[in-house]
């Protein structure tokens, strides 16, 4: 079990480095860059002072804040950094981070990363004096420029409260932005052991008694000496922007006379350089004050950061053209049954539209891919699933695609009806594949049925509700180009009398007649093939049965004929031909010929036998 941080006996002795205690000029020096230091590291609980000349590493400053100690059980706060470190990892690390830990903290490691960035940051699990563990944050920030892997400044925080912060979250969000202080607040430490420093000190009355501006910080407005650029708090302040200057002296000012201990000057602003240029600067510092509060000393730092803001500018001007675009899908997507993007590569998914059907199949945990298939299964019927799986499929989506600007193809949903499934580009890689693509969705129910009523009349006969002529004709042509089976059967059709009915009883009796005719046909017939109504009292059925069941099924016809009756007619009479593929030599127009040609010899026969006389009827 780690030990309690607040048992720690932290003291300083300043026998661990003579050689900065040389001198009283040394010693006033280093006290203030250590003010600067404390104030503009306070969120960092323990600062540490390593040395790889001689790895050793010298304890700067820990807080009781929290009851938090940052320190290893060791006489005094001076003494070799390997030991030191892995002793701190063993009391304070969580046991499933400490190979990590010490991958992380190893001389070679930090000496590699300093040299490269001046400053070095990781994220670990420590464990607090209750046993819980939280994040915690180690930061090495080089003292020397010119050799940034000999000596630099270990500060540790506890982030834990960050880490709880959403991946991608804005800056503009409260903590982030506290984070981001933070940061700018390292480099700050980095710069005042060397870069943009300047110092003020005052009477008991709050009267600047004497200013100092160091050689670097002349250097960033364009000066190059304290001929051009004097030790006077006028050469700052008439050099700062018109629209900035205001702010700035009253942040100044409030500073100065703000007793909070734990106030720290912060300040962004504009400044005229000797060139008469325009740069951005950010300025930190902290006031030290005697017993009663009246300032001793302003220390503190300034930082070119005019690039940044040229970045933060262009950055702000992106995030407008993004939420542009965002506004655009939005109004699209209210187009749409559905709408959202989706990321091939990392298997992401945004959703613009607001759907509640689909919401809860919206894990977003699960990807894209997995997200996509739980909602085609939930919402297609089973026997359209195969289809519409292969078409959502994203696996494979980005080959499908290439050359193509979009997809689109036709489905049926439980809840839905009829929908339009589309998948749009939005960017491709260098080769041409999808790597972010838009999917929509759109109602067609009513659309689609429209269609269907407009089919169904283009081909259906009105009276009878049969195949028109239109369908028959499309389907002889296709028999014309695909052979026919033995159990093809074909039936030319005729309904007797027709004539005599409409010109004695009226065309009302007629209709009657034909309805009855295909009623009958479609209640015996209509399970084993396709029945037309080519003409006015013609018919023809196309069968696909063997020899057995058409003399069954013809039977069963003509019993269902002959005991039809109507309200207007008693009886109904059909004449009718039937041909099989064999007797017509396989041609399906020979197969008509013959058929029409058996129906006009059956219709004689019904003539003849009930002797009446055919051209009346």
């Amino acid at each position: 079990m780690h030990k309690d941080e607040n048992e720690f006996n932290i003291s300083s002795k300043k026998t661990s480095y003579p050689d900065l205690y040389s001198s009283d000029k040394t010693l006033s020096q280093l006290e203030k860059s250590l003010d600067i230091l404390r104030g503009l590291t306070r969120d960092f609980h323990t600062i540490w002072i390593v040395n790889f000349a001689d790895l050793s590493i010298r304890l700067f400053r820990s807080t009781n804040e929290n009851s938090i100690r940052e320190a290893v059980d060791i006489n005094d706060s001076y003494g070799n950094y390997e030991q030191v470190t892995n002793q701190y990892i063993e009391n304070f690390v969580d046991p499933k981070g400490r190979a990590y830990m010490y991958q992380m903290l190893s001389e070679k490691k930090v000496k590699a990363q300093l040299k490269e960035n001046s400053i070095y940051s990781f994220n670990f699990k420590r464990i607090g004096a209750s046993g819980n563990t939280e994040w915690h944050q180690m930061t090495f920030a080089s003292t020397d420029s010119n050799h940034p892997d000999l000596e630099c400044v270990l500060g540790v925080r506890n982030i834990n409260e960050m880490m709880r912060l959403e991946h991608g979250q804005l800056i503009k969000d409260k903590r982030l932005k506290q984070y981001s202080q933070d940061i700018d607040s390292l480099f700050c430490i980095h710069e005042v052991l060397g870069y943009g420093s300047w110092s003020m000190k005052f009477n008991r009355h709050y009267k600047i008694t004497s200013c100092k501006w160091s050689e670097q910080f002349r250097n960033m407005l364009g000066f190059k000496d304290s001929k051009d650029f004097p030790d006077m708090f006028s050469s700052w302040c008439t050099l700062i922007h018109k629209d900035d200057a205001l702010d700035v002296m009253t942040s100044f000012w409030d500073a100065v006379y703000n007793y909070d201990d734990n106030n720290i000057y912060d300040a962004e602003y504009r400044m005229y350089t000797k060139d008469n240029g325009i740069r951005w600067f950010h300025s930190t510092g902290r006031v030290s004050r005697k017993k009663d509060g009246t300032p001793i000393s302003f220390v503190g730092l300034l930082d070119d950061i005019t690039q940044r803001k040229l970045n933060e500018e262009r950055l702000a001007k992106l995030y407008k053209e993004k939420e542009n675009e965002l506004h655009v899908l939005k109004s699209m997507a209210d187009m749409y049954f559905s709408m959202h993007l989706i990321d091939l590569n990392d298997d992401s998914v945004i959703e613009y539209s607001d759907n509640n059907l689909l919401k809860p199949y919206m894990d977003y945990s699960l990807g894209a891919t997995k997200i996509m298939k739980n909602i085609m299964k939930s919402i297609i019927p089973l026997e359209y699933q195969e289809e519409i799986l292969k078409f959502t499929d994203l696996s494979t989506l980005s080959k499908r695609m290439v050359g193509k600007k979009s997809i689109s193809d036709e489905f049926v949903g439980i809840y839905t009806g009829w929908f339009l499934a589309t998948f749009s580009v939005v960017d491709i890689d260098e080769d041409g594949y999808a790597e972010r693509v838009i999917f929509t969705t759109q109602i067609i129910d009513t659309r689609k049925k429209k269609e269907e009523e407009l089919f169904k009349r283009s081909t259906t006969d009105f009276m009878t509700g049969l195949f028109n002529r239109r369908v028959f004709e499309e389907d002889l042509d296709y028999y014309r180009t695909h052979p026919l089976e033995d159990d093809f059967v074909l039936i030319s059709m005729d309904v007797n009398r027709l004539k005599y009915i409409n010109d004695n009883y009226g065309h009302a009796a007629g209709d009657e007649l034909l309805i009855g005719a295909a009623t009958c046909m479609r209640e015996i017939l209509s399970s084993y093939g396709k029945l037309y109504r080519i003409g006015g009292d013609e018919f023809v059925v196309t069968l696909r049965v063997d020899e057995k069941l058409r003399k069954q099924l013809e039977n069963q016809f003509n019993e269902r004929v002959n005991n039809w009756s109507g309200e207007l007619v008693s009886e109904l009479s059909i004449s009718y031909g039937v041909v099989t593929p064999m007797e017509a030599g396989y041609d399906i127009d020979v197969m008509v010929k013959l058929a029409d040609k058996k129906m006009y010899a059956s219709k004689s026969q019904f003539y003849k036998d009930k002797k009446i006389d055919r051209r009346g009827s």
